[in-house]
């Protein structure tokens, strides 16, 4: 399990996109069920990172987060101040440096320079040739 937006990939979208639907019933609803929908989804995948954290289940930790897993029965005598420690150590996401909240306060979304983007992709410098532009100089004969 990986946190973090720089390993989301089309694939993972397209999933969640996927999964969001069968929950949905393929059919089109009102955007407070939309939203409680999505509130649930994510819930969901808190408390799935929580059973990797702890070991539980078919997700697990990848090897370089294996030291921050915990036993079971230490996380049930964890506070919550303690548990939330443990999930913000083992799934840090670097703050990034803008943020939107909602009107209601309840969500924050976060903007990323390189979101929407495929991976290793980058902006052609104006002045770089490209292969067209190469062709078109070629003397024909």
């Amino acid at each position: 399990m990986e946190a973090g937006c720089a390993k989301w990939t089309n694939n993972a979208c397209e999933s969640v996109n996927h999964v969001l639907k069968q929950r949905m019933q393929w059919r089109l609803t009102h955007i407070p069920e939309l939203i409680e929908k999505l509130r649930s989804l994510v819930k969901e995948q808190m408390n799935e990172a929580d059973r990797a954290l702890i070991g539980v289940r078919d997700v697990q930790l990848r090897r370089e987060y294996a030291d921050m897993q915990k036993a079971k029965s230490e996380w049930r005598c964890m506070s919550q101040r303690q548990k939330q420690r443990a999930r913000d150590a083992c799934f840090r996401i670097l703050k990034p440096t803008e943020q939107s909240q909602s009107t209601d306060g309840d969500v924050t979304v976060t903007y990323r320079a390189a979101a929407g983007k495929k991976m290793n992709q980058r902006k052609r410098a104006r002045s770089e040739s490209t292969n067209s532009s190469q062709q078109a100089k070629r003397p024909r004969n």
